[in-house]
């Protein structure tokens, strides 16, 4: 009634935006649910929905689509759903199997409302493993990968090694107070992890191995399961072999003990792709850090910066290659020492290192051709090769800044000047047509360091820069063919050609080489050709085209012999000398027919190569 009061009690519920609870959460951000590899068990995630006003009509997942595993949803009741997930993923026992991680969704759904969230599953091997994280190196195979070699951000004088951290987890199966089956993560605080001694197969990783010092690091094993493997020495990679080893651990837990051979790849020193001068000097300089004895390291870098001028980018290369093979053999050989100066042929030589560079360079060539060539080898490059180690002590260790020093220049002109008076030795005592092939190899084994020396003085790389001893003997020994010496021998017949006391020990040489520029039938006629006709002829041919020619009554011919002229007889008639016929030639004027003429008369039992061998960029590293 009027002036009365009223009541009328009304209930709100406050909902919040629509969600997907995890009841089974846990501390994880992210739910997550542990598999182990091969079990076929069954799994459950328990979801509830919250905050929906109205219940969803559809519930439903993502997968990712290469899931080893099915998962399908159980409704219990307008909130609760039950996810079922089971394991189908195999079982592999002949590698290690790396932890895996799948994220699946779910999307809860009504005309008005929509919700969604995701979880995790975990798969993992039964016992021990290896868990990947940001930072962790391993590779597609579940290799650990532990850098042996400088940490990079370190300066020129530092040598500490770079540690490798890893993250072990133990994941066991149990029954939980429902009966269904789980997978369990174990607390790394409960985890007592033993490490016994890394181990391999081949006795050349075993050998490398015992020469291998490294630590393990346990500082954060109890709080987060990560430890760090620590070498306390480089190792250079040998590109032929993999360093494939394992390390074993084991743990115990509730009276059971779990073991894992954790597999390693060892990562040395890789020999990069062959750099600039400058590049190869920074590497080399650092490989001295790494691989020699720490007493012999500073004296080993004075003593050959000192030299730096007359290496190239090549020279340097095949120093730092050799420290890196070195040591390589000498870990294979389980010896834990680092490199000393009678480990290393070019430092037990002191600044004949680029003796042992140019053993180097002709090795490959040697190699290239002892199978086809091995008797021209043996006659040629070998003596070639003692000769060059003789004068390179002269005129080599001379050498400074690109520019040959005098002893240098004089010691050059004097082999020259010897392999000249040997080639006037060989024109003038052999025109009987036999020529001795020791006396003949040792012509050709003078032009080869000649050539050498050439090439070492005064060639240079494209870029300006000195071809260095590498580059020189590659140059010159590798050039082995017929034509390839024809050049050089050549040059040096026409050197003697134009002085007149040397021309006439060309005249047995010049005669063979003119009569057999004519055809047979002229011989088979017995020379009965008209004057006319064989000057005629003699005109045609290209080499003779400056030729004089001569009958018999005709006078003069002797006289041309004072001049540098060789006279060829053609026809001698000594019954009727009118009949007889004459050229006066001079044998420059026959020119490179007639010096490779000789050449073939003199070098002509040598198998030369057939094409010129290629020394490649990046030389290779032959060790005794």
């Amino acid at each position: 009634g009027e002036g009365g009061s009223f009541q009328n009690n009304v209930t709100f519920r406050l909902v919040g935006d629509a969600a997907i609870h995890f009841p089974e959460r846990g501390k994880m951000l992210t739910p997550t649910t542990y598999m182990l590899y091969g079990d076929n068990g069954d799994y459950q995630v328990p979801i509830e929905l919250i905050d929906f006003i109205l219940p969803p009509q559809k519930v439903r997942l993502e997968l990712p689509g290469n899931q080893p595993f099915t998962a399908e949803t159980e409704r219990i009741d307008d909130t609760h759903y039950i996810i079922h997930l089971h394991n189908t993923s195999p079982i592999q026992t002949d590698k290690a199997q790396p932890q895996q991680i799948f994220m699946v969704f779910v999307y809860a759904e009504n005309e008005k409302e929509s919700a969604h969230d995701n979880f995790l599953v975990n798969l993992l091997p039964e016992g021990l493993s290896l868990r990947p994280f940001t930072g962790c190196p391993i590779d597609e195979n579940g290799r650990l990968q532990v850098v042996c070699s400088l940490a990079p951000e370190q300066g020129e004088a530092e040598v500490e090694i770079e540690k490798t951290e890893f993250q072990l987890v133990l994941c066991v199966s149990q029954i939980d107070e429902s009966g269904r089956k789980q997978a369990i993560l174990v607390d790394s605080n409960s985890m007592d992890c033993r490490f016994d001694p890394m181990t391999a197969e081949s006795e050349k990783l075993q050998n490398l191995l015992k020469a291998f010092v490294y630590e393990m690091e346990f500082s954060e094993a109890k709080r987060t399961g990560i430890f760090r493997i620590c070498p306390k020495r480089q190792l250079p990679q040998d590109d032929r072999l993999d360093y494939d080893i394992a390390l074993p651990v084991s743990c115990d837990y509730k009276d059971q003990t779990y073991t894992l051979d954790i597999p390693i790849r060892l990562l040395g020193d890789k020999l990069l792709p062959m750099a600039e001068k400058s590049e190869e000097i920074a590497l080399l300089i650092k490989r001295i850090r790494k691989f020699v004895d720490e007493e012999e390291r500073a004296a080993l870098i004075r003593g050959f910066k000192n030299d730096l001028p007359k290496m190239s980018a090549t020279d340097v290369r095949l120093l730092s290659k050799s420290l890196v093979y070195a040591t390589q053999a000498e870990v294979y050989k389980a010896n834990m020492h680092l490199l000393n100066a009678e480990m290393l042929d070019w430092v037990c030589w002191g600044l004949d290192w680029y003796k042992w560079i140019g053993d180097q360079a002709i090795s490959v060539i040697i190699s290239k051709l002892s199978y086809n060539y091995a008797p021209f080898v043996e006659a040629i490059v070998m003596p070639a090769k003692d000769l060059l180690v003789e004068h390179m002590g002269i005129w080599l260790s001379n050498y400074i800044s690109g520019s040959p020093s005098p002893s240098a220049e004089f010691d050059l002109e004097q082999l020259e000047s010897t392999g000249l008076t040997m080639i006037e030795n060989i024109l003038t005592n052999l025109i009987d047509g036999k020529t001795e092939p020791k006396k003949a190899a040792q012509i050709l084994s003078v032009y080869l360091v000649i050539r050498t020396a050439h090439a070492y003085f005064y060639e240079t790389n494209d870029d300006g820069s000195p071809i260095g001893i590498y580059g020189a003997i590659a140059s010159a020994f590798g050039d082995l063919t017929a034509q390839s010496f024809k050049i050089i021998l050549g040059t040096k017949l026409e050197q003697l050609a134009k002085n007149p006391a040397t021309t006439k020990m060309f005249g047995g040489y010049a005669d063979e080489f003119v009569k057999g520029l004519f055809p047979a039938e002229f011989y088979n006629n017995g020379g009965e050709w008209e004057f006319d006709l064989i000057k005629k002829y003699i005109e045609e041919i290209t080499v003779l085209a400056s030729a004089k020619v001569y009958s018999g009554i005709q006078e003069g011919a002797e006289q041309d012999t004072v001049v540098g002229d060789i006279i060829v007889t053609l026809i001698e008639n000594t019954e009727d000398p009118e009949k007889t016929v004459r050229i006066a030639v001079n044998p420059l004027d026959l020119g490179k027919e007639f010096f490779d003429y000789i050449f073939d008369r003199l070098f002509g039992m040598f198998s030369f190569a057939d094409s010129a061998v290629e020394s490649p960029k990046d030389p290779p590293c032959i060790l005794a």
